[in-house]
């Protein structure tokens, strides 16, 4: 984990903790109103970048996310940026196509 970040120029995180978690103690009576801040936590839909990462190789880039995505709770895809903008130069093909644009 240390060993990535040293070798890292540039890390992005794209997720901000927005959203506050309230929880009760234990044992406590009903009522009383709502309970005490406990974290904070961020909504994370389909399709959203997690974070970024520039200047390394792709291959260490890789493994670093592959050594992430295992701390994650959920399922995890690695793009490289080339294959984003190929995609989205695709998109805007179809769109002027389609006189959208």
């Amino acid at each position: 984990k240390q060993w990535y970040q040293r070798r890292v120029r540039e890390l992005f995180m794209r997720l901000f903790p927005f959203k506050p978690i309230t929880k009760k103690p234990a044992e406590v009576r009903m009522g009383g109103g709502k309970g005490g801040l406990d974290h904070w936590t961020s909504i994370v839909q389909p399709g959203r970048i997690i974070c970024e990462l520039e200047g390394v190789s792709k291959e260490t880039a890789m493994k670093a996310f592959e050594s992430a995505s295992f701390k994650l709770s959920v399922q995890t895809k690695v793009y490289r940026e080339d294959n984003i903008m190929t995609k989205l130069e695709q998109r805007l093909k179809i769109l002027k196509m389609q006189n959208v644009i």
